[in-house]
């Protein structure tokens, strides 16, 4: 495995201007551009915390920030798995035709996708000086946050990639699982509204640590737990761990189902 990350610090060169001309043709020949990946999370944090809120009965400024706060890294977590399982199947004339390490196409979706969480980032800054929030040290955070889940995020992405060269109908099944694994994740909705007896299932939950890692420091300006941390960590090194070697082990049959 050493001696396949090696050669794809080899090939960093084509991974920079592969990534960047992902980034170029996402929206080439669009009016707004870029402006698109921000315009709409930031339509459904409005519409959905308003709607939350009005539902709900609170503060309409606390529960924008919420929403907002960890849709953001929700929407990386998503967009950037489902997005990886094309990442060989999509690049199959690549894989076929000429060398480059295939770990080159999961880790530059992965990297296409952070560009996307770091501009979402500062508009919920912004947004947080609009609600008049405080900006407190425990902001400072959020690049430690966005560094675990980017690991967490590429070890799925390894992962889901191979998974779907081998089985297509894996990106319906995903596309279908975080659907539904959206409701259960405290993102529309405080962790205290869910009753106790079955709060602890919800605690379980491997994407909430990511979550907490932004919402509180953004919302409630306080460092996230020890726990917290050590269970970002934790899924982060499982995830890299599992899914880099599981990739690595099934490249070599890429070529019989392309």
């Amino acid at each position: 495995m050493l001696q396949e990350l090696k050669r794809v610090l080899e090939y960093k060169e084509f991974l920079g201007q592969f990534t960047t001309q992902q980034l170029k043709s996402r929206y080439r020949a669009s009016v707004l551009g870029f402006f698109w990946t921000l315009l709409n999370p930031v339509l459904t944090c409005l519409v959905l915390s308003t709607v939350g809120s009005y539902i709900n009965r609170w503060d309409l400024r606390t529960t924008g920030l919420y929403f907002f706060a960890g849709y953001m890294p929700w929407m990386f977590f998503v967009v950037a798995t489902s997005a990886a399982t094309f990442a060989i199947v999509g690049n199959a004339h690549y894989v076929n035709r000429i060398y480059v390490p295939r770990a080159i196409f999961p880790i530059s979706t992965a990297l296409v996708n952070l560009v996307d969480l770091t501009a979402g980032m500062l508009v919920v800054l912004v947004y947080m000086a609009i609600v008049r929030r405080d900006f407190t040290p425990a902001l400072a955070i959020l690049p430690v946050a966005i560094v675990l889940l980017g690991m967490f995020v590429l070890g799925l992405s390894f992962l889901f990639a191979a998974v779907n060269v081998f089985l297509r109908d894996f990106q319906y099944l995903w596309n279908s699982l975080s659907f539904l694994w959206f409701f259960f994740t405290p993102i529309l909705y405080p962790i205290t509204a869910i009753p106790e007896t079955v709060r602890p299932y919800f605690e379980m939950n491997p994407i909430l640590p990511f979550i907490r890692l932004f919402q509180q420091p953004i919302c409630y300006g306080v460092m996230p737990s020890m726990e917290t941390f050590g269970l970002a960590v934790l899924y982060s090194v499982l995830a890299v761990g599992v899914g880099v070697p599981a990739f690595f082990r099934s490249e070599r049959s890429f070529y019989l189902y392309l």
